[in-house]
Parts: structure tokens; sequence; C-alpha cells
């Protein structure tokens, strides 16, 4: 997942990933790492297991974005995933329709790689 953000097309992006207190202290030095080594990365720590929703609006409250595009843990965006999506978006405001949206020939589910099946 940081890797296909990392080679985005778009570089004005921010990470916030946020921890919800995982057992294991691996999960948070390694967010530390990432949010040391870049500037648009932002790691935050819940203050204690609240589940996938607390923790999602924990991380979208410390956003300082425009625009929010929710990534998972499986998730692989294709290199040009956000500048398309930005491009469109700024032409459907431009334009305040659905058209150009749709006019731009790029369905967003072509923007985003399928998550790799694990073998059983």
């Amino acid at each position: 997942m940081f890797e296909s953000v990392f080679t985005q097309t778009f570089v004005d992006w921010e990470i916030v990933v946020s921890d919800d207190e995982t057992p294991s202290g691996e999960a948070w030095s390694f967010l530390n790492s990432l949010a040391r080594a870049d500037a648009r990365i932002r790691a935050i720590k819940n203050d204690g297991p609240h589940g996938a929703v607390s923790n999602h609006n924990l991380a979208l409250r410390a956003s300082c974005g425009e625009w929010i595009k929710p990534l998972h843990d499986d998730d692989v965006l294709k290199p040009n995933c956000l500048e398309v999506v930005a491009r469109i978006v700024s032409q459907d405001l431009a334009t305040d329709n659905e058209e150009s949206a749709s006019g731009s020939n790029v369905p967003v589910c072509d923007l985003i790689e399928p998550a790799p099946v694990p073998a059983v």
C-alpha cells in the first residue's frame, strides 16, 4: 500500500496512518520510521483499541488535505491514480456536472490494483 502511494505521478499527497494500539510495538515502530523519512506521512496512535471506525475517524480528523482517498492495508494504487482522480474532480467541479467525469474514459475501478490473494 505505502509503496503504491510513494510512486504516484501526483506528488502532493499526504498519508495519515493511525495505529489502533497493535499488540506488538513493531507496527508503531515501522509507522514512525516512515513518518521520519517523509514529511508527507503522519503516524498517529489511538489511545487504546477502539476498532476500525474510530481509528478511521481519528485519521480523518488528523488529515490536512482538501480531498481524502481512504486506503486499507491491502490496497494498491496504480501509479497515476491520484493524478487522474484529481483531474476528474477538478473538471467535474469546473463544469458542475457528471458528464466531465464520465467523459474522462477512465473508470475509477481501473485505478486500483486488485489485492493479492494469499496462498492457502
